[in-house]
């Protein structure tokens, strides 16, 4: 088995979310909204994948897999719940700032982010 290095340094910077009641836009408006917090972290765009659940487009997966790592939505539109993924490594990415972003599309009634410091033991 091979022996990690003992990282000491924090790498990168996770956010998971949860919105609670938010609006739904459909999947199309969603590849905009997710490329637009692509943008607003700053990171690399490498490219996207979608998936959608259902005829209006509101139940749905979208990643957008970044240079800097991956940002994710994945919705439950009968539990009104949107599950927010948005992981980003380098110091001159913003993750938070995507969070802005899909808060601003998305208007969730209640939301709960949990942040964790990558790369630090």
């Amino acid at each position: 088995m091979k022996k990690t290095r003992g990282l000491k340094k924090q790498l990168g910077l996770h956010l998971m979310a949860e919105f609670m009641e938010p609006q739904f836009p459909n999947l199309s408006k969603v590849k905009k909204i997710l490329k637009e917090a692509v943008l607003a972290t700053g990171a690399k765009f490498l490219g996207g994948k979608y998936y959608q659940f259902d005829k209006e487009g509101k139940a749905f997966s979208a990643i957008a897999l970044l240079s800097e790592s991956h940002i994710s939505l994945h919705s439950w539109p009968e539990e009104g719940y949107i599950a927010v993924d948005v992981f980003t490594c380098g110091k001159e990415t913003y993750p938070q700032k995507a969070i802005e972003v899909f808060k601003k599309y998305f208007k969730p009634q209640k939301i709960k982010i949990k942040i964790q410091k990558r790369g630090v033991y």
